[in-house]
């Protein structure tokens, strides 16, 4: 897309970033700091209860857990390119 818009020398790079969370709420809180959320339409109608809530932290919290807290793996893309 850039080609085709008039950039030349385009680079696209990517790495993968790990952070931990000490718990589940650390994770959720820092989502949400990004402005990730749901693009399910559930959560309008309602199944993000509390007891919803809470069972998807244990379920994590089991499932995903390591040693030091609850990993978040983000995929980080950079572009670069020059406008001719």
């Amino acid at each position: 897309m850039l080609n085709a818009t008039g950039f030349k020398s385009v680079a696209v790079e990517s790495e993968i970033e790990v952070e931990i969370h000490r718990e589940v709420k650390d994770l959720v809180r820092s989502l949400k700091g990004i402005g990730a959320g749901s693009a399910s339409g559930a959560a309008a109608r309602g199944l993000s209860g509390r007891s919803v809530i809470e069972g998807m932290i244990r379920e994590y919290k089991e499932r995903f857990s390591v040693s030091g807290g609850v990993p978040a793996t983000y995929e980080v893309i950079y572009g670069k390119a020059l406008k001719a």
